[in-house]
């Protein structure tokens, strides 16, 4: 019983960490994509580099 509440916690941590991985990357690509946007750089190529969509580009 313990070695599977052990296993599961493993797999909570990880996804955790996984999740906050992601969500550290979709943060710093809205700082990039802001930036950019900043700097006068079109929608298309704000999209392109940095992986966003045009909505979360006008959002900016």
């Amino acid at each position: 019983m313990d070695y599977a509440i052990s296993v599961a916690a493993e797999e909570a941590r990880q996804k955790a960490l996984q999740e906050g991985v992601q969500q550290g990357l979709q943060q710093a690509m809205l700082k990039v994509a802001s930036e950019m946007k900043r700097e006068g750089d079109s929608a298309e190529k704000i999209a392109r580099v940095a992986g966003l969509t045009k909505e979360q580009i006008e959002k900016l």
